[in-house]
């Protein structure tokens, strides 16, 4: 089973249904990412005494670039490589709801204040939602 363990910030989004998705960075070693169709667990807390927010199933797993100096995402399907590019503002401020941010720039204060990037390439997961929690 794949876990994701979230800032309590995002709690409400995730039970709500507005955050379906993650952004990562790509796993080393023997740990993996969720894959299409597989368990996802969706936490909040402390490592050692996490509290389940719910479980659901992973609905699709893409490559991802975010470029917040020049404001665009680009994601990449897995099996077809077919790539799209949101650059607009709207385009881009409905991403960042998908992710539980209010808009692009409440994403991108939110990224400078934790990851200290302005540039990022990794993993979008999204999963189903409702779930059983």
């Amino acid at each position: 089973m794949v876990a994701y363990s979230f800032k309590p910030r995002f709690v409400s989004c995730i039970e709500a249904g507005t955050k379906h998705q993650t952004i990562r960075a790509e796993r080393k070693g023997r740990a993996r990412h969720a894959r299409p169709g597989g368990p996802v667990t969706l936490l909040t807390g402390p490592r050692m005494k996490p509290v389940l927010i719910g479980r659901s199933v992973c609905t699709g797993v893409f490559r991802i670039i975010l470029d917040f100096k020049n404001g665009g995402v680009r994601t990449i399907a897995p099996v077809s490589g077919v790539s799209t590019a949101t650059t607009d503002v709207a385009g881009l401020d409905a991403f960042a709801r998908g992710d539980g941010f209010d808009d692009w720039h409440d994403m991108q204060m939110f990224w400078m204040e934790n990851h200290g990037s302005i540039q990022f390439e990794g993993v979008m997961i999204k999963w189903r939602h409702p779930f059983n929690g």
